[in-house]
């Protein structure tokens, strides 16, 4: 075989390697215990931290419980209610000042169709602990997607 002949079928061998690296890259899941993982359910837990202690704060001002999606943002950037925006700062502060720590991280299911991995731990918020489960996901961008239950 001439040297000339034999450039195409070098090309398509470094093109199939690079396809099955990528592909290889592309299937992975998330790990339960990823960094990454643990900075979204700590930060999904400070926001519903927050969001009990705003309504802790509130209740005796609303006359209506905080309406469904909610968020801590909403009060804090609420230009035209300046209580409000304080008690949404405050709330938040407290929320930052918490203690967390996941241990005992389990994986209880992975899915390749959805690249998903179903996971549960033990949350330790200051000195109380409760087991919770949640489910991360890699995003079409590469971001990680976590959803946390029993808080």
């Amino acid at each position: 075989m001439s040297p000339m002949s034999r450039a195409p079928i070098e090309r398509l061998s470094v093109l199939l390697a690079a396809t099955v690296l990528l592909t290889g890259c592309g299937s992975s899941f998330p790990a339960c215990s990823g960094s990454d993982v643990e900075a979204v359910v700590f930060d999904v837990v400070r926001e519903q931290v927050g969001l009990a202690r705003y309504e802790q704060i509130t209740r005796q001002t609303r006359v209506f419980p905080l309406p469904d999606g909610f968020k801590l943002d909403h009060a804090i950037n609420d230009p035209s209610d300046e209580y409000a925006r304080k008690n949404g700062l405050a709330a938040q502060e407290f929320a930052a000042q918490i203690a967390l720590d996941l241990s005992g991280t389990r994986t209880n299911e992975t899915n390749e169709a959805s690249r998903s991995t179903a996971c549960a731990a033990t949350l330790t918020v200051n000195d109380n602990t409760l087991e919770i489960t949640y489910n991360a996901q890699y995003s079409e961008d590469g971001m990680v997607y976590v959803e946390v239950f029993g808080l």
